[in-house]
Order: C-alpha cells, then sequence, then structure tokens
C-alpha cells in the first residue's frame, strides 16, 4: 500500500510538472508567433514628455500608430486628448538610444479642447536616403510658438519597434 501511494505521488507530481512545461513552451510559442511580422504598432503619448521616447510617468493623453510598409513608407496616426492648445509640428525621431529627428512629418493643431489628430507618411528620405527601415522610433508634437517658431516643448510617444 505504501508502494502504490508513492508511485501514485510521483506520478502527480511528474504529471504536474508536464502540464506546467506545456503550459509554457505554448505560451512561449505564441508569444513568439506575435512578436514576428510586427509592422505595426502602438505607443502611449505623454504630455511634456521631452525624453526621447522613454516613460517619465508623465499623463498618458492619447496613442500613435505606427505602420511600416514593405516599400520604406511610415505611417503615422497621432491623436491627442488633454493637450495644450496650439499649433504643433508631427516628428519622427529614432528610438535607439541617439535621439536624432529623422522626419519633419506635418503640420498638427490642437484645439481650444484640447484634443487633436493626424494622419500622416513619410519616407524617411533626408534621414536614411530611401525608405524608413525596421528598427525602433518614436513620435512626438513639438509646440509651435506665435511666429511659428519651435519651442522645445514636446509631447512623445513611447518608443515603439518596428519589423516587416
Amino acid at each position: 500500500m505504501r508502494r502504490q501511494l508513492t508511485t501514485t505521488r510521483r506520478r502527480w507530481v511528474l504529471g504536474t510538472i508536464v502540464v506546467a512545461m506545456l503550459a509554457l513552451a505554448v505560451g512561449a510559442s505564441q508569444g513568439l508567433a506575435s512578436a514576428s511580422g510586427k509592422g505595426t504598432q502602438q505607443a502611449p503619448v505623454q504630455l511634456h514628455n521631452d525624453n526621447c521616447g522613454v516613460d517619465t510617468g508623465q499623463p498618458q493623453i492619447g496613442h500613435a500608430r505606427f505602420t511600416l510598409s514593405s516599400s520604406g513608407k511610415m505611417s503615422i496616426s497621432f491623436q491627442v486628448n488633454g493637450a495644450d492648445p496650439g499649433a504643433y509640428r508631427l516628428e519622427l525621431w529614432t528610438g535607439d538610444g541617439s535621439c536624432e529627428q529623422i522626419a519633419d512629418v506635418s503640420k498638427f493643431t490642437v484645439d481650444s479642447s484640447g484634443r487633436g489628430s493626424k494622419v500622416s507618411q513619410t519616407l524617411c528620405d533626408d534621414f536614411f536616403g530611401g525608405g524608413c527601415p525596421e528598427g525602433l522610433y518614436f513620435a512626438t508634437i513639438e509646440r509651435l510658438d506665435s511666429t511659428g517658431a519651435l519651442t522645445e516643448e514636446w509631447s512623445d510617444s513611447l518608443i515603439v519597434e518596428l519589423k516587416l
């Protein structure tokens, strides 16, 4: 009877281990499958974040959606609700730590209620010379003053990684 109880306990422990390993394997394979082909990513936009796309804990006021096509065209949908009203410039930047501006994408306006949205595209030609490659990116809106000059007041999206 004791031997049978020990054998039953061993089978139960082994069965539990096998089930746990299978659950981990299935979860890992699903994670890898969803990570491949991420040509479209979405990231939150933080109010007054000027930290090169790194989370500062500032309030989230919207989101940026990035889509990279196989031709190297980058589409950016940028939406805010709760930003400071005024005129801005939508910009694309590198998110790899070098924090370099890639492109002036378009003008961007936030109305008196703090809302604004824009969908624009760029080929990153001035920076990469022939289309946007896979990589790390973030977008920002930089505020313009009443004369149209840049004020160095930004609201960054967080960094996304785009792959084809």
